[in-house]
């Protein structure tokens, strides 16, 4: 037997109008179904991210595996080499100081002649955070000396960086070699000179430079160029600031000589100290020095920028020597890959981003499509009045809760799968790029929330009449 519906004269068969009707619960239950899968998605991706990712620690084992190799092949004297390169690209090729000077003092009761070293120069200031390593000859050297020397026999031997003997000691290492550092070299040596003892009581003296008109005569006393030590820095006297022969001209670098009288004790030890002014000649970076001794590619910046993975990695191996530091990450990296599990599909980690952009971007898509067709058939069956699923309910929690999970949750999750990945590669260019992927899902989860408001209103209306 046919009907009529007075909406639409076409006959309709007994049971039509049910058809339509479960055909809209069958959507409602689509929209519910792809609304849990989202929220077990973004709830797996953001568990995900929260994991440390394998290939990151692959990455600082490598890191750490290519420092360890960089130690073993160790020149402590890079700087001073690269220093010098640089010089004879200038075309410097010594010390301009050449005039030999006289010194009698009444305290010594004897004359004696000034050679200065050719050539003279310093890389200075050294970056506090490498004066702990300038200590290779710790025995041997003045406590607190924080320059690299060349020429340094009174300081038995030239200054040395020593290997770091932890991944903690290389970080500051290679922080401290962040900055650009200048080779300075002598223009001018002030008038007089100060003598005072190395050990013991005996007062410092000042005595004046003469120029040696004939032959040299008296005991020949090496000078040797250098920077300021810690020490002398605290205490202005010791950088002849304060005394009225220099006039007020702040010397920076000072000519040391060491000097024995009589006996070879430690009371007979005199130092014997003019200040210098000087020219920088050249600055070069410590990182790029590093890179050149030891055949490195890696990038000039901090530890954190330079070595990123495995500054994330060893946050407690620091302490650690590089070998050991290098075993456990490598041991570390090895590991089975973590894994998120959902409706029984092991999902690795490492594959959050690779599987999860395309997955959460087609889900949003879905869940799209069957709101805005059930938005569309809504505007035009009036007799689905609602579905209980929380998407349809009029109150304000269940509102607010739909709305964020539909609008913000998906950019908000991929985004930080995507900040983490770029921040992990260190590239900009990926920066842009994964503005593409967001900006879909930002547009997707936009247009979802726009035709989930449109149903909510129009099952409102239906409720209403």
């Amino acid at each position: 037997m046919l009907m009529m519906d007075p909406r639409n004269p076409r006959p309709v068969f007994p049971g039509a109008r049910i058809v339509e009707t479960l055909s809209m619960d069958e959507y409602a239950k689509q929209v519910s179904a792809v609304f849990l899968v989202l929220l077990l998605l973004l709830f797996g991706l953001f568990v995900m991210s929260l994991e440390r990712v394998p290939g990151d620690t692959k990455r600082a084992a490598e890191q750490a595996g290519a420092i360890q190799d960089a130690i073993r092949s160790w020149n402590p004297q890079f700087l001073d080499s690269f220093a010098r390169q640089m010089l004879e690209t200038v075309g410097w090729q010594g010390s301009e100081v050449r005039i030999p000077y006289e010194v009698e003092s009444k305290g010594l009761q004897r004359g004696f002649t000034l050679e200065f070293v050719d050539p003279s120069w310093t890389v200075h200031p050294l970056p506090p955070d490498l004066k702990k390593f300038d200590q290779a000859y710790t025995d041997e050297q003045v406590m607190h000396y924080a320059y690299i020397q060349v020429e340094n026999e009174y300081l038995r031997g030239r200054s040395a960086i020593r290997p770091p003997a932890t991944l903690g000691e290389f970080a500051a290492l290679w922080n401290g070699l962040q900055q650009d550092l200048s080779v300075s070299v002598p223009v001018d040596v002030a008038r007089s000179a100060l003598i005072h003892a190395v050990s013991g009581n005996s007062p410092s003296e000042w005595v004046e430079l003469r120029p040696i008109t004939g032959p040299p005569g008296g005991q020949r006393l090496r000078m040797l160029f250098r920077a300021p030590t810690d020490y002398e820095w605290k205490d202005p006297e010791r950088l002849f600031l304060k005394n009225p022969i220099l006039n007020g001209t702040t010397y920076t670098h000072i000519y040391t000589g060491g000097l024995r009288i009589g006996a070879q004790t430690a009371q007979d030890e005199r130092e014997v100290e003019l200040p210098v002014l000087t020219k920088r000649v050249v600055s070069f970076n410590g990182q790029t020095a590093f890179k050149k001794a030891f055949g490195t590619t890696w990038r000039n910046g901090s530890f954190s920028d330079s070595f990123p993975e495995l500054e994330r990695e060893s946050s407690v191996l620091l302490h650690l020597s590089i070998l050991d530091a290098t075993r456990i990450l490598d041991y570390i990296a090895l590991r089975p890959t973590a894994q998120f599990e959902a409706f029984g599909v092991k999902i690795p980690t490492v594959k959050a981003l690779t599987l999860g952009i395309p997955l959460l971007l087609g889900v949003q898509f879905y869940l799209w499509s069957l709101l805005n067709a059930l938005s569309k058939n809504l505007a035009k069956e009036t007799a689905f009045k609602g579905y209980p699923w929380l998407g349809f309910f009029e109150d304000t929690a269940t509102i607010v809760v739909t709305n964020l999970t539909v609008l913000l949750l998906p950019p908000f999750v991929l985004g930080i799968l995507l900040f983490q990945e770029a921040l992990s590669r260190g590239r900009i260019w990926l920066w842009f790029s994964f503005l593409i992927p967001l900006g879909l899902s930002t547009v997707l989860a936009w247009f979802s929330f726009q035709s989930l408001r449109t149903t909510r209103k129009t099952l409102s209306d239906h409720r209403s009449n």
